[in-house]
Order: C-alpha cells, then structure tokens, then sequence
C-alpha cells in the first residue's frame, strides 16, 4: 500500500498513521505470527509512504477475512480491506470513492459503492468477495436489525436512493 499524508490544507505533513487488524494476530500456515498489533507509518519528507501488509483473503492466512483500521492526524479513522487482487494500490483509493452514477447490473457491488459514495445515507459498507458489512457513517458501529432499500430507475438502472430503516 503507498499513500501521502496531508494536512487538512493540503500540504504534505511527515504525520505517523497506524494501520491495525480487527483481529488479534494473522498467522500462517505454519503458525507463525505475521501481523499482531498496530503497524506504524512514517512517511517521507513529502509525506509519501510505501508499507507491506498481508492481504486479507489470503486464504493461506488465519483468521481470512479481516480487516484493517487506519488511524492518523485529523481524525483520519478509516476501516478497510486489502485484497490480494488489487496488487498495491494507493490508499487514496482504498479510503475515497469518487461520486459517479452506478449501474446496477452488479446489484450488491453497486449497493456497496452508493452506499460509500453517498454521504447523506447515513450508512458506511465495504465489500469483501461475497459479503457485505454495513456500517453507521457517523458512529461506524454494525447496523443490525434493521433493512436497506435500493431504489433503481427501470429506464437508466442508476440507483436513485438508497435508505436504511430499523
């Protein structure tokens, strides 16, 4: 994963983050413990950073699954996965979703990017193969309990709205 840190103005800033898993340790398959706590960044002059972190459907891993939370300057608390298929990848792009129109050929892939572009539906969700966590935006806590309705124009089949209720 690389990255550059900013200030909230913009400016590069040498800010540590620190990348956890929301699990205990990961092992491998001889049992040897590749990632256990808090893993800390510290980016360059510029605020670039470069850091190696196992991907989290190794299958090769234990526990699969998991996922990570990034912590740093600013309030920057973000949870995300880290598939192997995405080779390394920016964490601009892992954190950030451009607001575009979606299709809904893919219905759960499309819910889970409007849900993330979305800021006034209240609702956060990652998608992980064939699952899908949904989160509170303003809290992050597990919505549970409760439905989500997709609302999708039959002309375009670009979701028009998306609303959770308890």
């Amino acid at each position: 994963m690389t990255g550059t840190v900013t200030s909230p103005s913009g400016d590069p800033t040498r800010s540590n983050l620190s990348v956890l898993a929301n699990v205990e340790r990961v092992v491998d398959a001889t049992d040897n413990v590749i990632l256990a706590g808090a893993v800390t960044i510290r980016p360059d002059n510029t605020g670039a950073f470069s850091v190696v972190l196992p991907a989290t459907d190794d299958v090769s891993l234990t526990p699969t699954g998991f996922q990570y939370r990034l912590l740093g300057p600013h309030g920057i608390d973000e949870s995300f996965y880290l598939p192997a298929s995405l080779g390394t990848v920016d964490l601009a792009d892992l954190i950030t979703v451009a607001p575009a129109p979606i299709p809904a050929e893919s219905l759960t892939d499309a819910t889970v990017r409007a849900l993330i572009d979305n800021p006034t539906s209240g609702v956060r969700a990652s998608l992980f193969g064939t699952y899908v966590t949904f989160e509170r935006s303003d809290t992050g806590a597990p919505m549970t309990g409760g439905h989500i309705t997709v609302k999708v124009d039959p002309a375009t089949h670009e979701i028009t709205d998306i609303v959770w209720e308890a």
